[in-house]
């Protein structure tokens, strides 16, 4: 989109940020089969590395859910917004991309399982782990299992953390999280 290509023409301030944008701009733009500034197809599966997991989507995700500013204001850069079912965490967008920013529902932090459950959504994207914590959302009681099974122990938050997101896979629902917030 237009916006796409203002935004990757700016000058950034850092390197590494301007890094991790390009590689999340390009994850986003090959899972949902647009490109930015180029017009190109993805050929489905595709096979995904994503923070320690690999899987493959078989499809264009169609209803995703979207957590926190920066991957849904990557999104809405490509003009994916009528791919979002929801977002979380965010108040507001860069002004260009309000009008898509108004097309779908927000939750201010992360809704309750079932409240997410029930936007049916064929993929989540996140730009913090915390989306795929089984305590910030009940993943276990959503999709039926007993529990989640990558639990990492955690220095910074002083305890240890599971995390859904191969459980998400296994029901069907893909997942990306922006690689510099890796579980």
């Amino acid at each position: 989109s237009k916006y796409t290509y203002k935004f990757l023409h700016q000058q950034h301030p850092s390197p590494p940020r301007t890094m991790k944008l390009y590689t999340a701009l390009f994850a986003s733009s090959t899972i949902f089969g647009r490109s930015a500034g180029v017009s190109a197809a993805t050929d489905y599966p595709l096979e995904v590395s994503n923070c320690h997991l690999t899987t493959t989507v078989e499809k264009t995700p169609e209803r995703a859910f979207v957590a926190s500013s920066g991957a849904l204001e990557i999104m809405l850069a490509m003009g994916l917004e009528d791919k979002i079912v929801a977002s979380s965490w965010v108040k507001e967008v860069w002004k260009p991309l309000m009008p898509g920013f108004e097309t779908f529902p927000h939750y201010p932090k992360y809704p309750t399982h079932t409240e997410m459950f029930d936007l049916k959504p064929d993929f989540v994207y996140a730009t913090y782990s915390s989306a795929f914590d089984a305590s910030k959302i009940d993943y276990a009681e959503a999709l039926d299992v007993e529990t989640c099974e990558l639990v990492i122990a955690s220095n910074v938050y002083g305890s240890n953390r599971t995390y859904c997101r191969q459980e998400l896979h296994d029901a069907g629902i893909g997942t990306y999280l922006s690689t510099g917030y890796c579980e």
